[in-house]
């Protein structure tokens, strides 16, 4: 299906979330196509008109040039152990592409997710793909695309080829590949990406959305952290950190974190990491930093929020029902969180851990949790509420020897005024980790974006009484108003033209349109 070139100051996205698992094979396949599911696929989708998903082909299609940040996450599926690799395809040849992720039988399913910042002209295409070598391997309920075009500042990095390993207590810039090696791919706009030290130095003052996936491999099984750190200038300090965990024999595993932080110009921010003891780390290619500005090139949407947690949950029983990720009644002691940006339009209660949205819209919803899980073999499941009633949801299976685990989602979802979200774990059987993230930023409003396919009536062109006004260009402008540019229709429009056949003629005079009469 083709679509027109658009060229517009306008939020342009789409998610896609599959509440079905993928039929099973060993073989690449695309989970957003048809041909993926035997019996069918339920499929909650939220996106904006210039942008054609091809359920077919599995391809989203894009009427606007320009860059986007695009974000492929599954709950990846096998009942032996083998490997996945995700890839993300621009016109069919591939972007990124991970390393083979190991997947054990006791961690099915298992956490998968690559992204990237992609450039595309109109009419180009997407499509993302999962390669397992096991036989019965396939994506669970949960996987979702997500693609958000950036208007404003932005930057993405993307290994390509692995970094050497490393026994660096750090913390150090993992985008340093002057000392870590590797290869990495860029593309960036007011934000200034170094490879000689893994720097991302903004040039104005922004609210940023930081998105982070790492491919990697560690001998260490605790005492890792995942960091965001700022410079502004007086000294790198950390942002704030999410743990993780691994073992050799789990190796290579994927981590997200993400925040929302307002960053000033000159300031720089890398994407760190850190550990207690001095055991191998490596980085591998399919690792992405993302860094997007969330306004419209500096102005701010009307409702966005971006909050972690401060402490470390109680542990919750592997049959304690729903849990509120952020009600503080799951933490006995110390219990806190801190706004990464001064939230609007958004109230949290952390007495039952729920998000209030004050305004209708589509709204960018992106959750990074950690957990740490008391014993192998128990699933927990992973939801979204909204006004009490289940949006999304996705299971995974941890292991206690690879601890901590984190579970992202990136969604764009249409709320109402006044909608409750809660963010659910099921059954844990874990502890919720500090540095736990949740962030919703209102897309269709940013920055005064306008109603791709607005159309308003004139309350001047036919009167009371029936008559049918003269021209005039501002009635029938707000009649016809199309994707923000005033379009009246040719005859009602303009003039017409002294002949249609013949061009101009000797002592002729213009069309008129006769306003008629009520007798």
């Amino acid at each position: 299906m083709s679509i027109p070139e658009l060229d517009l100051n306008f939020h342009s996205y789409c998610s896609i979330n599959i509440a079905t698992a993928s039929d099973t094979t060993n073989a690449e396949f695309n989970p957003f196509a048809d041909g993926s599911y035997g019996s069918g696929a339920t499929k909650n989708i939220v996106k904006t008109p210039d942008i054609v998903y091809d359920s077919t082909a599995g391809s989203l299609s894009f009427g606007a040039s320009g860059t986007y940040f695009i974000v492929f996450i599954c709950p990846m599926v096998a009942t032996g152990s083998g490997t996945f690799v995700l890839k993300i395809k621009h016109n069919g040849t591939d972007v990124v592409v991970s390393d083979a992720l190991i997947h054990r039988t006791t961690m099915s399913p298992k956490s998968g997710i690559v992204n990237c910042m992609l450039t595309v002209q109109a009419g180009d295409n997407v499509t993302v793909t999962v390669d397992g070598t096991q036989t019965n391997s396939g994506t669970g309920a949960g996987t979702h695309i997500t693609v958000v075009k950036a208007n404003g500042h932005f930057s993405g990095a993307h290994y390509t080829a692995d970094s050497t390993a490393t026994t660096t207590g750090g913390p150090y810039p993992i985008f340093d590949t002057a000392n870590e090696g590797g290869t990495v791919v860029s593309n960036t706009n007011g934000i200034v990406y170094t490879s000689t030290d893994g720097h991302f130095t903004a040039s104005a003052n922004r609210r940023i959305l930081l998105f982070s996936s790492w491919v990697y491999e560690s001998d260490n099984t605790s005492s890792m952290q995942h960091v965001f750190r700022l410079d502004p200038g007086s000294g790198a300090a950390n942002i704030d950190n999410l743990g993780l965990g691994n073992r050799t024999t789990q190796d290579p595993a994927c981590h997200t974190y993400h925040i929302v932080k307002s960053i000033q110009e000159d300031d720089i921010v890398t994407d760190a990491f850190s550990q207690s003891a001095t055991t191998s780390f490596q980085i591998n290619k399919g690792t992405s930093f993302c860094m997007l500005d969330i306004s419209n090139d500096g102005t701010a949407p009307s409702t966005f929020l971006s909050l972690t947690l401060n402490a470390v949950s109680d542990a919750l029983s592997t049959t304690s029902g729903d849990k509120d990720i952020f009600d503080s009644s799951n933490t006995s002691s110390g219990f806190g969180t801190t706004n990464r940006t001064a939230p609007t339009g958004i109230a949290y209660d952390n007495s039952d851990g729920t998000f209030t949205v004050a305004q209708s819209g589509d709204y960018l919803v992106i959750l990074t949790v950690g957990f740490d899980v008391a014993s192998n073999g128990n699933t927990l499941t992973l939801k979204v509420n909204v006004d009490g009633s289940t949006y999304y949801s996705a299971a995974y299976e941890p292991a206690a020897v690879s601890d901590p685990s984190t579970y992202p989602i990136c969604l764009v979802m249409s709320l109402e005024a006044g909608a409750v979200l809660n963010f659910l774990v099921n059954n844990a059987g874990a502890t919720i980790d500090d540095g736990s993230s949740v962030s919703i930023v209102r897309l269709d409003d940013v920055g005064g974006s306008k109603d791709l396919f607005a159309e308003s009536v004139s309350d001047k062109l036919i009167d009371e009484d029936y008559d049918i006004n003269t021209y005039d260009p501002d009635v029938i402008n707000a009649q016809h108003n199309s994707v923000g540019t005033a379009q009246p229709p040719f005859l009602l429009g303009v003039p017409g033209p002294l002949s249609l056949r013949r061009g101009l003629v000797p002592n002729a005079t213009a069309n008129v349109i006769s306003s008629g009469k009520k007798d």
